[in-house]
């Protein structure tokens, strides 16, 4: 009867070696597929909210939501105006993001999503080119106010927070090098956040930000 052979040092130290290229070569690839299936939600996310914004101007008069109505301690924020339109308030977060989402004034919900309410907040039919309109991002902040003018443009007393945008290289972008945009027809597209950037900084501000 032979005796049973076990597993030499050589032998277990190439098994392991070829265990851990395995890994260093799967752990990236299954990242990134989980953070294209956040990034899907977040669509998702988005594209929810531009279904309820839709369902807000039909009942006000094709009219979106106004950055916050009220006065302290009582101002309500747009993430509460437009929240009956909504199956949940989870909608409001980006999954791939951990921090708290940004919360402005009193009464409503933090949201990962900026609202782009200068333009939006006007009569439909003043919005010149819905498909390239942008109202809700992945932002920094939960609002953002721009148009031909800056800052000074939209006036409702909102400071300008141009300094609120994503810095590749400093900030941790939410879905890799870009972020999720819903458009004012309600179509939701990925865009590389340097595009968003550039059109941001850039004098006159350009889309789609601006109603050009």
């Amino acid at each position: 009867m032979s005796k049973r052979r076990g597993f030499t040092l050589i032998e277990l130290l190439v098994v392991i070696a070829i265990i851990a290229i395995l890994a260093a070569i799967l752990f990236p690839v299954f990242a990134r597929a989980r953070e294209n299936a956040r990034k899907a939600t977040c669509q998702s996310n988005l594209k929810q909210l531009g279904i309820a914004f839709a369902m807000y101007l039909q009942d006000y008069d094709e009219r979106g939501m106004p950055r916050d109505v009220g006065t302290a301690p009582n101002r309500v924020y747009w993430t509460r105006l437009v929240s009956p339109y909504l199956k949940n308030t989870g909608v409001l977060r980006c999954p791939s993001r951990s921090d708290s989402p940004p919360k402005c004034f009193d009464i409503g919900d933090g949201s990962h999503y900026a609202y782009s309410y200068c333009f939006a907040r006007n009569s439909a039919a003043t919005i010149n080119s819905p498909s390239e309109l942008l109202i809700f991002v992945d932002w920094r902040a939960s609002s953002v106010k721009w148009n031909a003018t800056g800052c000074t443009g939209c006036t409702d007393g909102q400071t300008c927070i141009q300094g609120r945008r994503w810095r590749p290289g400093v900030d941790t972008v939410p879905h890799m090098d870009g972020v999720n945009v819903c458009y004012y027809d309600g179509h939701v597209k990925y865009v590389p956040v340097a595009t968003l950037n550039a059109a941001y900084l850039s004098v006159p501000v350009q889309k789609p930000w601006n109603n050009l």
